[in-house]
């Protein structure tokens, strides 16, 4: 088993917590697809990553040295195998499900991976690329003739290639954060690190660091990766959020163009933005006029765009419904769901915009809906008593789901620690029922 195998079992683990805690912020406010005259609560999952993939850092606990070595280039004279010795004797092992191989009987060539290689990437510039490639490679991976026309497409031989560059990428990901942190002063990080990475000796910093400088030599192309990894996972996962995006865009504009075109001349945008002004109070003869059809054709227009959001399976067209739908700038925190849409395909959108209310706020409400739906209660009047409605929770939690997306592991995954601490108070608060059996909100 490589060096960084246990790495990426733990950050794995990692990134998967966030990735459920999001999951669970769209299924709160995802009450299915809308109905005739009735606003969906929400809009479906952006098509944030999956569990499963591999990560880098995180390792397993180990004992730092005392050393801090001085800032500047790395040793070149440390050889380029320098982990290679850290293996088992036998450089070439069985496949197994523990060390990342399949099924086809290939092993892992240790000694190679050992060594730097890139293939086509350019991690100092664009590690991006190189997650985005991973995560395509990883969905088709069972696919051997998938696997290997991307494999040709991105300038890998083969599998034991493929991890060699995925070894490089963990000592590149692993080495820059004893950088940053050496050139910021932090000896408190830089120890920490060491127990982190479980590194025996100030020889196995220096070929990390040597990586480093040999793939980001300039200090600016160091600083944006910082030191702390929760930072780096979330960067990885909103790339792979922008990945599920534009697949989803790719099959809007090719096999679903044909159920996205308008039916009876109406489009799902234009549906979309009027089920939002109905939702908003707009009277429905009012919407009709404007968009030029009657009551009987407006039903049909509702059944056939429900029937085909149904049975898309990849939940394409009720994402487009949703951002139509979130766009519209309709009722209260309008601006705030406008800018979630933004932040769907656009890391950051949210920040400008805002937090409509506060995340305490936003988990309060949330737990209070669900508390009620266990009681069989209308999570409607939840909502009023907070001064809202279906559609103004719906904006809020349109910005919320964006911004927890793509912000959750950040600064050693605060926002995902406190949403977590919210959660489990805001449970235990209306787990306790009022003396007529009913949750008081």
């Amino acid at each position: 088993m490589g060096l960084f195998d246990s790495m990426k079992k733990k950050a794995g683990e990692l990134a998967n917590q966030a990735q459920n805690a999001v999951n669970q912020q769209y299924n709160q406010f995802q009450q299915g697809y809308p109905q005739q005259g009735h606003p969906q609560q929400g809009y479906p999952q952006q098509g944030h990553p999956q569990q499963g993939y591999p990560q880098q850092g995180y390792p397993q606990q180990g004992h730092p040295q005392q050393g801090y070595p001085q800032q500047g280039h790395p040793q070149q004279a440390y050889p380029q195998q320098g982990y290679a010795q850290q293996q088992p004797q036998e450089q070439w092992e069985e496949a197994d499900a523990d060390d990342d191989s399949d099924d086809a009987g290939f092993v892992r060539d240790y000694a190679l991976e050992a060594q730097d290689d890139t293939a086509s990437f350019d991690i100092g510039n664009d590690i991006e690329s190189w997650w985005a490639a991973h995560r395509q490679m990883e969905e088709v991976w069972d696919d051997q003739a998938k696997r290997y026309e991307l494999f040709r497409k991105f300038g890998i031989r083969n599998e034991q290639h493929f991890y060699q560059v995925n070894e490089t990428v963990n000592r590149f990901i692993c080495g820059v954060r004893f950088e940053n942190a050496m050139a910021a002063g932090r000896r408190d990080v830089y120890q920490q690190l060491w127990q982190e990475m479980s590194i025996d000796n100030q020889q196995q910093v220096e070929r990390l660091r040597q990586t480093v400088y040999r793939y980001a030599p300039q200090p600016q192309q160091r600083q944006r990766f910082g030191w702390d990894m929760g930072d780096i996972t979330q960067m990885q996962m909103n790339v792979f959020t922008k990945l599920a995006m534009q697949t989803m865009q790719n099959r809007a504009q090719g096999e679903l163009a044909g159920e996205l075109a308008p039916y009876e001349g109406v489009s799902l945008q234009v549906w979309a933005q009027a089920q939002a002004a109905l939702a908003n109070g707009t009277d429905i003869n009012v919407i009709l006029s404007k968009i030029g059809i009657d009551r009987a054709k407006w039903d049909a227009v509702s059944n056939e765009w429900m029937a085909r959001m149904s049975r898309d399976t990849t939940v394409t067209i009720a994402t487009e419904y949703g951002k139509a739908f979130s766009s519209a700038g309709q009722g209260m925190f309008a601006s705030a769901a406008a800018a979630g849409v933004a932040g769907m395909s656009n890391p950051g959108a949210t920040d400008s915009q805002g937090p409509p209310i506060t995340l305490e706020q936003w988990v309060e409400i949330m737990e209070a809906q669900n508390a009620a739906a266990q009681q069989g209660r209308d999570a409607n009047q939840v909502l009023q008593s907070y001064g809202m409605n279906a559609l103004a929770w719906s904006n809020v939690s349109t910005w919320w789901s964006t911004h927890f997306a793509q912000n959750a592991m950040k600064n050693n995954g605060e926002l995902h620690r406190r949403f977590s601490e919210l959660q489990a108070h805001f449970q235990q608060r209306f787990a306790a029922p009022s003396a007529d059996g009913d949750v008081n909100f």
